[in-house]
């Protein structure tokens, strides 16, 4: 193996097939497969990921559970995004002046009228109003950077996406960035993107908050294979609200494969399988999920009650003597593997 990292066989081939180079941060490509250096820019260099996505597609049939009219690389352009981008970004003097011109050029209007900067803006502008409405959603979860530019309208998310793929077009550095605390303070899950200027300088640009340079209390970049999973968990909660279970069980299992720690991804995936009375699966599944989120109470009341359903509390018990080989004498440990030990009959 080009890297020693310990991840499935499945893992690593989609991660290769995406593009994704630096999983272990040594900047090395992550599988061994050649000739994939440079086809995707994890590094916001401005590299179009077009041509690892086609890759990836062309070996859609290596993973049985997907089924490729479901999923879209959320940062894909096409020629229309393409050139109004750079009608944009024609004659601008600076990475600043790039980038708050894009913010403007898709913000949509109410939020930034009183804006100072774009009273004198006079570049072009697509008027892109937030969307509220997820039941628009049904069919196929979120839209990528290109369709939700043709829709001319979107959510953070969508924002985000299409954001970031215009400031690559335009060579500067973006991220997807995920909000946990925003500037008023709130805790919310919320997504917008982070622009690193060449000085190093930071810009969190924001267009469904309508602001250029906010200053959210608590945030983190995400990386594309994270930007990817949010995506994908995103479109899976959306569907899942609308009642389309199969689809969302296809971009929960994606958003796993994209980041194997997503806890929340894990739970989902969980709740699906045991409304199948897949209870193995769910068990696993919700095991997985405490492991990445330990502090969960809820993960693990829910784990009991799996466990209570399929009447085998082995798993439960496995894991909590596995979580205390690393945290001796954690009381939440003890407490739930005496628990699940009682309601197996074994104390």
């Amino acid at each position: 193996m080009a890297d020693n990292i310990q991840i499935s066989n499945q893992t690593r081939s989609l991660y290769t097939q995406l593009g994704f180079r630096d999983l272990n941060g040594d900047g090395r490509i992550t599988g061994d497969e050649p000739g994939y250096e440079g086809r995707f820019d994890p590094d916001g260099d401005g590299i179009s990921p077009r041509e690892a996505w086609n890759e990836y597609c062309s070996h859609i049939d290596e993973y049985p559970h997907v089924k490729i009219e479901h999923f879209k690389n959320p940062f894909e352009t096409d020629q229309d995004l393409v050139d109004f981008t750079h009608e944009v970004i024609e004659g601008s003097g600076s990475e600043v002046e790039t980038a708050q011109r894009l913010f403007f050029s898709i913000t949509p209007v109410d939020k930034i009228k009183d804006d100072p900067g774009f009273e004198s803006y006079e570049g072009k502008k697509k008027d892109m109003p937030y969307d509220n409405d997820p039941k628009k959603r049904v069919q196929g979860g979120y839209a990528n950077a290109s369709e939700a530019f043709d829709n001319g309208y979107a959510q953070c998310s969508e924002y985000s996406f299409l954001y970031t793929a215009m400031a690559r077009e335009a060579g500067l550095n973006a991220s997807v960035v995920h909000v946990n605390v925003n500037n008023n303070g709130r805790p919310v899950n919320h997504l917008c993107v982070l622009v690193t200027l060449s000085d190093g300088r930071e810009v969190l640009v924001d267009p469904a908050y309508g602001e250029f340079d906010i200053k959210h209390m608590e945030y983190s970049a995400l990386d594309d294979a994270g930007a990817l999973a949010s995506h994908y968990y995103n479109s899976g909660n959306a569907l899942l609200d609308s009642g389309n279970e199969a689809v969302a069980f296809q971009y929960m299992l994606a958003a796993i494969e994209c980041r194997p720690d997503f806890a929340s991804a894990h739970y989902q995936l969980a709740r699906i399988y045991y409304g199948r009375e897949d209870f193995g699966s769910a068990i696993s599944h919700l095991c997985s999920a405490i492991e990445f989120a330990p502090e969960s109470m809820m993960l693990h009341r829910l784990l009991t009650d799996y466990c209570a359903r399929a009447d085998n509390f082995g798993p439960a018990i496995e894991l909590y003597e596995r979580l205390l080989e690393s945290e001796p004498g954690n009381e939440l440990y003890l407490r739930r593997l005496e628990r699940n030990r009682r309601e197996a009959g074994v104390l």
